[in-house]
């Protein structure tokens, strides 16, 4: 089995959002970027599996989880229990187009979601110069979404999130 695994940069915690939260929702903030995180920023979310691994009981996590959330534009299609963090690249850049093409695979684990979409036409914080191979690289079930999307690199990250209040 091959680990996988990402960087946590330091320039996180600087971040002027990360920054206004609350002590605890810098934790659940961190462990929703390094606990069960892939490399791409959009993977499978399970909400027991965070409760166990933060300790937090149900109530607090749900309420500051809707919170980090929602002051990070972050969404949870609760239907796929997929996790999507818009603002990924922007902490976690990939290091060279070789990286970027190994990371792009952990979409592959992903089950349906409509945030995938939006994770395929989102290189808001990529850098520019990874933008031709972004497209080109994810599998081609998704680009007939990007090929239009492509041609106008405008980005906007402002849809709603659904959390779910009790299920797990």
């Amino acid at each position: 089995m091959s680990v996988k695994y990402n960087k946590f940069f330091k320039h996180f915690w600087k971040d002027e959002k990360i920054f206004k939260l609350e002590p605890i929702e810098k934790l659940i903030s961190a462990y929703l970027f390094s606990g069960q995180s892939n490399r791409i920023g959009i993977f499978y979310f399970s909400i027991a599996m965070a409760l166990e691994d933060t300790g937090l009981d149900r109530e607090t996590f749900e309420e500051r989880y809707r919170n980090v959330c929602q002051t990070l534009g972050w969404r949870f299609d609760n239907v796929s229990r997929v996790l999507y963090i818009p603002s990924w690249w922007k902490h976690n850049p990939p290091e060279n187009q070789n990286v970027l093409i190994g990371n792009l695979k952990d979409i592959d684990e992903l089950p349906n979601s409509e945030l995938i979409s939006d994770f395929s036409q989102n290189v808001m914080f990529l850098n520019e110069k990874f933008h031709k191979i972004f497209f080109e690289t994810l599998p081609k079930r998704y680009r007939n979404v990007t090929e239009t999307y492509a041609k106008s690199v405008s980005v906007s990250v402002s849809k709603t999130i659904t959390v779910p209040s009790s299920t797990v």
